[in-house]
């Protein structure tokens, strides 16, 4: 009897410790789109607008990040806000950016990349998200961050979950075809 109801409570601490946060159904790829931009450049309030058109589009599977660096976003006087954060430089250089706006999607270098980069211009960020967003996911990821008001403390709880096998290399890494 002892046996079996170790068993039942085995069991059931397994049921009440599984997925919570994240879905166990097979889902297709999300879409990061990082935007290159500055407080001076002229043409990045159009890039802004085509980003956020693209969110309005694929709300749930696109996410908008903006990077100020370069020329554009550095202040000319005291009084004007400063934005940029020394990493995103470094993101810029990785890019191979040409010009502003500029973006990349989930960092894939597509065929209408600027310079061999990643960074592509405001036109081509449409065809990007698409191509990322229709295709499917190796895994489903999902993250909850909660804030301890008390302690000033914040847990994050990731879970992931593998909807299907992984092409592995000789080496034992997985390989990501997109």
């Amino acid at each position: 009897m002892k046996f079996i109801l170790s068993i039942l409570l085995s069991a059931l601490c397994l049921i009440s410790t599984g997925q919570t946060i994240v879905s166990t159904t097979p889902e297709n790829k999300n879409a990061i789109l990082e935007e290159f931009t500055g407080i001076y450049c002229v043409f990045c309030p159009d890039g802004h607008y085509i980003a956020q058109n693209l969110k309005y589009s694929y709300p749930n599977d696109l996410f908008l990040l903006n990077l100020h660096t370069g020329g554009y976003a550095t202040p000319s006087s005291p009084n004007d806000p400063n934005f940029i954060i020394p990493e995103n430089d470094s993101i810029a250089t990785l890019s191979n950016l040409a010009g502003y706006p500029a973006g990349t999607v989930n960092r894939y270098q597509f065929p209408m990349t600027q310079g061999g980069g990643t960074a592509m211009s405001r036109g081509d960020w449409a065809d990007a998200v698409q191509d990322i967003i229709s295709q499917s996911s190796y895994l489903n990821v999902g993250i909850l961050a909660e804030h301890d008001t008390l302690t000033d403390y914040i847990n994050i709880t990731a879970e992931v979950y593998y909807t299907d096998s992984l092409p592995i290399d000789g080496f034992g890494f997985g390989i990501l075809l997109n």
